[in-house]
């Protein structure tokens, strides 16, 4: 009689040597992929670095590129799964292109759960994380990105040592955090912790390193607030400080190097209006055109700077009475407006300002 028999399977047997060769290749090819994808990252790394240092385009969506071959490569729950969405936030801060914000969200999220706390990685995953959500926040002003965000910065300072190279960075990012909270709700105490952890994020910075010039605006800009807030001259003058120290750090083809001259500019023009110093307001004006000058049609700052320049030239009429410079103020109010966004909150304000130089005239 004919039955049916069932195979048993125990650790006691030895393995067969078609089983052996099996292994082997299942190794072998994890091998194989395992080096393909650090391969893929290490190419796409340089492609990322090379567009930040040059500006070719071709090279970020090249990285981006790579990054979904990464993808392919890397074995889920592979500790390799990380800053997959680096050149995606960078392309997104290039086009403004929401769906590469978001799906760099997801990457980093994703990044973030594979990784333990206490893994050497932890902090910069956080940070990465933190960047996009940070990114979010400013397009949308969304509450509930901001609290996440400082969540996540305060959570990476827990477990990032002193001495690490990246701790200058997670200082400055949890100092604009705690900035932004202050502009959406006032708390006086968000202002000075945004000062304390821009001043150590400064201090950590060593000089020469690319970031200097951001550390020291950021905390520049944190004294100026601070003085619109409670008017100490000693606010104000610690910020044009900085402000100066920034623009004199700032390399050549900086892609932020129209933010300096303006923010100069910003306070230099707080300090006339405290004293009346012309020399102060001729060098505002000079600054403000620096900046307008530096930035290209079509950059979200343009309007501003158009608008900030255009209200310096607006002053110096009141005080000197050169017609050549109301004229030069309407023709900047009107290029202000003319790209401010519809919706944007500072539309009513720059419409404001163009009737009243159109009425002075």
């Amino acid at each position: 009689m004919l039955s049916r028999s069932t195979a048993e399977c125990t650790t006691d047997h030895p393995i067969s040597t078609r089983q052996s060769i099996c292994i082997g290749m299942c190794f072998v090819s994890a091998l194989v992929v395992t080096r393909s994808s650090i391969l893929i990252a290490q190419s796409r790394c340089k492609l990322l670095a090379r567009y930040r240092r040059f500006g070719d385009v071709t090279d970020l969506d090249r990285s981006i590129s790579l990054r979904e071959d990464e993808l392919q490569f890397t074995p889920d729950g592979h500790l390799r799964f990380t800053n997959l969405g680096d050149p995606l936030s960078t392309r997104y801060e290039h086009f403004g292109d929401v769906i590469d914000l978001e799906r760099s969200i997801s990457l980093e999220e994703d990044a973030v759960k594979l990784t333990h706390d206490g893994h050497p990685v932890k902090p910069s995953r956080l940070m990465h994380l933190g960047r996009s959500i940070s990114a979010r926040c400013k397009r949308f002003r969304g509450i509930v990105d901001l609290k996440r965000l400082i969540s996540l910065l305060e959570d990476a300072m827990q477990f990032i040592p002193d001495g690490h190279p990246d701790k200058h960075t997670l200082l400055n990012n949890l100092g604009d955090s705690f900035s932004t909270r202050y502009q959406h709700f006032g708390d006086v105490s968000d202002l000075e912790r945004s000062i304390s952890l821009r001043e150590d994020a400064v201090e950590l910075t060593p000089d020469g390193h690319r970031a200097k010039p951001s550390r020291l605006n950021n905390l520049g800009d944190s004294f100026s607030t601070r003085y619109e807030h409670f008017g100490d001259l000693t606010d104000l003058e610690r910020s044009i400080s900085l402000f100066k120290d920034a623009l004199q750090f700032a390399p050549d083809g900086d892609p932020n190097k129209h933010v300096w001259p303006n923010n100069l500019g910003y306070s230099l023009s707080a300090r006339y209006e405290r004293f009346g110093d012309a020399v102060d307001l001729k060098r505002s004006i000079s600054l403000f055109e620096d900046a307008v000058q530096l930035t290209p049609d079509g950059h979200p700052n343009k309007p501003t700077l158009l608008s900030n320049l255009g209200d310096s030239f607006s002053t110096r009429y009141q005080r000197f009475g050169d017609v050549t410079d109301l004229e030069r103020s309407i023709s900047l109010r009107k290029n202000a407006v003319q790209f401010t966004p519809d919706g944007h909150p500072d539309n009513p304000l720059r419409l404001h300002n163009l009737g009243d130089s159109l009425s002075t005239r």
